[in-house]
């Protein structure tokens, strides 16, 4: 992705109709880092924000993903996700810009395209062995994508190609990655692979 200055960026969407396509790995991540942008944009351009780590995976989760389900208050990982992309799309509606959640599974979640062999009977008593980041801390967060999770990089790609179809005008707006969650690295990786122009925002890291 050719990359824009910020003040080039700004000077293509004022006044034009140029559709934007911003990318947002989970269902905040748009909003709390460049909400501002987002509203002040979509007076001025079609803006499109795509969500694209949307879902959970049924049990058995991981420890980390129990943990934080813990800390949610969450019952379940469906109910939570559920409400989740409620409240995005309140929030997006009152910036008015478009939405679309992709329904990819989120990292944490997140299992290995195949088992490795030898490993069915010992997942359902330690489902880290299944997943394709064990743990939050060493793994999802570690600022490195699984080599595991090339599958769900080409599904990104796809997703951009889908939302902004054609070789003609749109720019992409993704994150960069800041707190090096695999995620976000993931999807400033198919915004760079995708051909198109745009820029980066600075993620919010809470």
């Amino acid at each position: 992705m050719a990359v824009d200055p910020l003040t080039g960026f700004v000077r293509t969407v004022v006044g034009s109709d140029v559709p934007i396509l911003v990318l947002s790995p989970h269902l905040d991540d748009a909003v709390l880092s460049c909400g501002g942008l987002l509203g002040w944009a979509g007076r001025r351009a079609p803006v499109t924000v795509a969500s694209l780590f949307t879902e959970a995976a049924a049990p058995p989760h991981t420890l980390s993903a129990r943990q934080y389900l813990k800390q949610t208050g969450a019952e379940n990982a469906d109910d939570l996700y559920a409400a989740r992309r409620a409240e995005d799309l309140r929030v997006l509606e009152l910036l008015d810009v478009g939405w679309r959640h992709v329904g990819l599974v989120d990292g944490l979640f997140r299992r290995l395209p195949r088992p490795r062999p030898g490993t069915a009977l010992l997942a359902g008593l330690l489902p880290e062995v299944a997943h394709v980041y064990p743990t939050y801390r060493l793994h999802l967060s570690r600022g490195r994508v699984s080599p595991y999770d090339e599958e769900t990089l080409r599904a990104v790609g796809e997703a951009i190609d889908a939302l902004l179809p054609g070789t003609g005008g749109g720019l992409v707006l993704a994150p960069l990655g800041v707190g090096g969650h695999a995620d976000h690295i993931l999807v400033r990786t198919a915004a760079e692979r995708c051909g198109r122009p745009g820029g980066f925002y600075s993620d919010c890291v809470l």
